[in-house]
């Protein structure tokens, strides 16, 4: 039935769904951190599962990220797209310029330090996404053993854990891939740490707080800093804190960390490249208004968590219900405002801003999961009433939550998103793969540096695969004479990609290499 994932493909998923099955049955019989190692360890092998099914990079945006993270290799603090331009450019267009910086760059320096590691690959370049989901888990657990119970918090981890989008995520295959990932990562973890420092007391919790919120603002801006937005809400909110010093210097001195981290980078940018900093800078601030091709109305996210979801109909229905049912259960009033206040306030931003994208929300998709989970508990207690066995009760918890996580998982869209598909529909793979072939080709061809290559976009933006893949610059279009001409007087050779649509002074000149190509096949 899935019959095109190969045997890695098998091993990762079948150890891995292994581990979590077990994971579930300790968990059941009180082994609680045992329980917790396996879910994490099987979490890192479903990763690694979805993130190797296939081994080329996705178009939006992941093909982009991959360039840049390469680049920022032996250049950490130049992030460029193309390192020396051979012809003008448009510094606004972050597709095709030289200096990077239309996004924050934490999540590229993870990348690049993966592929330092282990080399310029799909799993160097993946991994930072495949060990940060997994250790996701931990974080969700704790917040929902704080807010509610060890049940809850196990019980939205494993969700969380299988679910196929939130898994998917780090296969790049969804705009805009390992930058969200990376932006999930250390929000969530900004808002655990500050639930674990409400719980606890211990101040040593602010500096994590800040730490982690600085670095989700070098992720993804100013979205990064809402904990901080929350926790004032709380303060004024509750009459003890609100008459206390000590509670606005304790949110004053974690914001000055994250201050500490976030403001290095900003300044750096503005001083050595001013022009592209303003403009995304501008740019950013501008989603509020304009919409940039990303358009949809104000119930844009409410209409479309299906996708983050599940498939039904009813699953924003479903997953409202489990929200209102989390926030009855938590008994401290703090815990109430915070869960409920990240997803009103997240929702709300996103659905003003006039530029939609789903993965705009992506950051609430745990607090979901744990209101999953604390609605599976409410059923699961009720059940408990009439079923007094504790046997019985352990079969019929794992049993029901191993269940809702196999619907979650959808392996159907994972198989057709990572393959050729059941139906053979998946144009993606065909052309992704077929993309692969040309630049294996183009290697085997050249075997040597110094060459620029041309024409090479196979249906969509194949210049940034070429660049990954290979040390040669590219562009997807075919060069004029007077490009030619440039290239060769700054002292490069010029290699093109022949679909059988170049012009007659290509054609003539033996100094450039024709690589034959067609649509289908390498020939």
């Amino acid at each position: 039935m899935y019959q095109d994932f190969t045997t890695q493909d098998l091993t990762f998923l079948f150890s891995g769904s292994i581990l979590i099955i077990a994971s579930v049955i300790l968990f059941q019989f009180g082994k609680k951190s045992p329980a917790l190692f396996l879910l994490v360890t099987g979490t890192f092998l479903f990763g690694c599962f979805v993130a190797l099914a296939n081994n080329y990079l996705s178009n939006w945006d992941e093909q982009f990220h991959a360039v840049v993270a390469k680049n920022m290799i032996h250049h950490p603090f130049k992030p460029m797209f193309y390192c020396n331009p051979i012809f003008d450019y448009d510094y606004k267009l972050w597709s095709s310029n030289h200096i990077w910086l239309h996004k924050q760059p934490l999540f590229l320096w993870q990348m690049a330090a993966s592929m330092w590691v282990f080399g310029v690959n799909i799993f160097g370049l993946r991994l930072p996404s495949i060990l940060q989901h997994a250790i996701l888990c931990i974080f969700i657990y704790r917040i929902g053993k704080i807010i509610l119970n060890e049940k809850v918090g196990f019980y939205g981890a494993l969700f969380f854990a299988i679910a196929q989008y939130s898994l998917e995520m780090v296969s790049g295959i969804y705009p805009t891939d390992h930058n969200d990932v990376a932006f999930l990562f250390y929000f969530t973890a900004s808002f655990w740490a500050w639930f674990e420092f409400r719980n606890s007391g211990s101040r040593k919790w602010l500096v994590f707080i800040g730490l982690f919120a600085g670095c989700a603002f070098l992720n993804k801006w100013t979205t990064g800093l809402l904990v901080f937005i929350i926790w004032g809400i709380i303060i004024l909110v509750n009459k003890e804190m609100r008459i206390k010093i000590r509670s606005y210097l304790d949110l004053l001195l974690s914001f000055a960390v994250a201050i500490i981290v976030l403001l290095p980078w900003q300044l750096y940018i503005f001083y050595a490249f001013p022009s592209e900093a303003k403009y995304e800078f501008l740019m950013n601030s501008k989603h509020l208004t304009e919409t940039f091709g990303h358009d949809g109305n104000f119930w844009y996210y409410f209409q479309n968590m299906s996708i983050q979801y599940g498939t039904a109909a009813l699953i924003p229905y479903f997953i409202l219900l489990s929200l209102i049912v989390c926030l009855i259960r938590i008994k401290l009033r703090d815990f109430k405002i915070a869960i409920a206040g990240m997803v009103l306030i997240v929702y709300l931003i996103f659905s003003i801003a006039q530029t939609k994208m789903i993965s705009y929300t992506n950051i609430v998709i745990p607090i979901a999961f744990l209101s999953v989970a604390a609605l599976t508990d409410t059923i699961l207690v009720f059940l408990f009433r009439f079923v007094k066995q504790k046997i019985w009760q352990y079969t019929i918890s794992s049993a029901l939550v191993i269940i809702i996580s196999f619907f979650l998982f959808n392996i159907d869209k994972v198989y057709h998103n990572h393959t050729y598909g059941k139906f053979n529909e998946n144009w993606v793979y065909c052309y992704k793969t077929t993309e692969k072939k040309m630049i294996s080709r183009v290697n085997e061809t050249l075997q040597e540096p110094n060459y620029i290559v041309f024409n090479t976009s196979y249906l969509s933006f194949g210049y940034a695969s070429f660049m990954f893949y290979t040390d040669y610059p590219a562009y997807w279009f075919i060069p004029d004479k007077d490009q030619v001409a440039a290239v060769k007087n700054k002292g490069y050779k010029i290699a093109i990609l022949d679909f059988g649509d170049l012009p007659d002074y290509i054609l003539a000149d033996k100094t450039i290499t024709k690589i034959k190509v067609n649509a289908r096949k390498i020939v």
